[in-house]
């Protein structure tokens, strides 16, 4: 196996669109990263509205909207006495 040309730290978000994008412009990667996947935390659960734009940028949305994911148009909050609020989101996220 030949030596990647570039190495990204990081195979959240950002690291993988930086890969994507090298890979795209003949570029050998290697992706490093201290954690496991699936990661067990809210924001891994939910894809912002940006975060789709991203992906719709680098023409990598597609494979996940094929996914049929839940579209989030709205969020509500519950405070510890159980009062709640809710409120439309300003944009689409899945």
């Amino acid at each position: 196996m030949r030596e990647p040309d570039v190495v990204v730290i990081g195979a959240g978000p950002a690291g993988v669109v930086a890969a994507i994008s090298l890979l795209r412009a003949g570029r050998r990667v290697a992706i490093v990263e201290r954690k496991t996947f699936p990661r067990d935390k809210v924001c891994g659960e939910c894809l912002s509205s940006t975060g789709i734009d991203t992906l719709r940028e680098v023409d990598a949305a597609g494979p996940i909207e094929a996914l049929g994911p839940v579209r989030l148009r709205r969020t509500t909050t519950w405070t510890v006495d159980g009062a709640s609020t809710s409120v439309e989101l300003p944009r689409e996220m899945w």
